[in-house]
């Protein structure tokens, strides 16, 4: 008890630390703080390995409120295109009468300001009809599903995305629209049964024009912000005051994202196998490691020699722990802006994964070289230290639950040696001799 006022009396009073080394070359501390009882340090050079990870390379896209349409070549994780397919439910009840006429039909989807890449160019992008229905795979949809569709596209526009949300109408052909208005005049089973409306329209899909876009963009997706509608005219009333719609299946909306092989960068995807939990160290990409949730890209830290603390003393204690990772200066352009915070994770060797911690994003608005991601580990370490090694456990980084795989974000990683800005380190430890009096 003796021992544990003093120990905190000193810990309390202290202006100095001493730096100490846990490599596995060598490991020193500084001289006794003024008692024998008590040792002090602050470490900075504690070795950490960073490794990026792809855990899955299939990625749940289907029912997560957003539509991603598009195409972006990005230097770092290579050229990205978008395309969002949509299955749609029955028409809504109606009370067509013979005495309607068909006015129009179109496709209504709401821009919701999310974008991601070049905002000065327009994209064209192009609606095609379903010639297959879209079924889950058990419970989803993923980044890599897809089903055929009829190569001549029935409508396309040109969008520009801007920061204002915008409501995007794209007129449809007249005779898919006056074929649905008499379908629904005459109370065909094509309309009125879900089965059989299936069946009879099988979906859309959006598709950018590769050679002309240089954006993906988000629309929001939900049954009252993506629909056809289809206008028509009441018998001696103005013309187009009378309007229903046909809802999108949210269950069945999904985004295809494709990745073509990187040239120009040291993520290079020929280098990951087929397997799942194939990892590149960042040594032998660049001292960087990589993040881009929709694709399946996480990184992995390790702080290997962690348990030399343990050869110096009888006891070791962690007083604090905090990692500074920054993004490698160079790579997030505007066009591409950096996630505000990056979810902790803990991960053993069966890769099983539990939560953590966040790493919160901190800005150098005025030289924008000082960025960095930072985050506590000292209940990490604290829970490490001298733990067997089957208990032994890394900590992984990946997007937050709300952009994973909702947005194409994505980050790149400084490891402890990249040339323009390092991963650091700093650990406030506490010593003390057990056998003392």
């Amino acid at each position: 008890m003796k021992k544990n006022i003093i120990l905190f009396s000193l810990f309390l009073i202290l202006t100095s630390f001493y730096f100490i080394s846990c490599n596995n070359n060598e490991f020193t501390i500084g001289q006794d703080y003024l008692s024998s009882d008590v040792r002090i340090a602050v470490v900075d050079t504690c070795t950490v390995n960073l490794s990026t990870i792809r855990m899955m390379d299939s990625v749940v896209t289907s029912n997560k409120g957003i539509a991603l349409v598009g195409r972006f070549d990005d230097k770092d994780f290579g050229k990205y295109t978008a395309t969002s397919y949509f299955g749609f439910l029955k028409p809504d009840n109606s009370n067509l009468t013979n005495s309607d006429y068909y006015d129009s039909l179109s496709l209504i989807i709401y821009y919701n300001k999310y974008y991601y890449g070049d905002t000065n160019q327009y994209q064209n992008i192009s609606v095609f009809r379903l010639n297959e229905n879209i079924v889950l795979n058990d419970t989803a949809l993923y980044n890599n599903s897809s089903f055929t569709y009829d190569p001549a596209p029935i409508a396309t526009i040109y969008f520009r995305p801007t920061w204002k949300k915008q409501r995007v109408s794209i007129r449809l052909p007249d005779d898919l629209g006056k074929d649905i208005f008499n379908k629904i005049l005459n109370q065909s089973i094509a309309v009125t049964d879900e089965a059989s409306f299936e069946k009879y329209f099988k979906g859309l899909v959006l598709v950018t024009d590769k050679s002309k876009s240089s954006n993906i963009a988000g629309f929001i997706v939900n049954d009252t912000s993506v629909v056809i509608r289809l206008y028509y005219d009441l018998a001696n009333v103005s013309r187009g005051l009378n309007s229903l719609d046909i809802s999108v299946n949210t269950s069945l909306q999904f985004n295809q994202i494709n990745q073509e092989k990187v040239s120009s960068s040291y993520l290079d995807l020929e280098k990951f196998s087929k397997k799942n939990n194939d990892e590149l160290s960042s040594e032998v990409t660049g001292n960087q490691s990589y993040i881009q949730g929709i694709m399946g890209f996480d990184v992995e830290l390790d702080i290997p020699h962690l348990d030399n603390f343990l050869l110096t003393s009888d006891y070791i204690g962690i007083s604090q722990a905090i990692l500074y990772i920054p993004p490698v200066f160079g790579t997030y352009p505007s066009s591409t802006p950096l996630p505000a915070s990056l979810s902790v994770l803990m991960i053993d060797q069966f890769s099983n994964v539990s939560s953590y911690s966040t790493a919160t994003l901190v800005t150098d608005y005025v030289n924008n070289q000082n960025t960095y991601y930072e985050f506590d580990i000292s209940g990490y370490l604290r829970n490490q230290l001298g733990a067997f090694p089957i208990n032994k456990k890394k900590l992984l980084l990946t997007l937050s639950n709300s952009d994973f795989n909702t947005t194409l974000k994505r980050v790149v990683l400084a490891d402890q040696n990249n040339p323009k800005n390092r991963l650091k380190v700093q650990l406030k430890l506490l010593f003390y001799n057990a056998n003392s009096n």
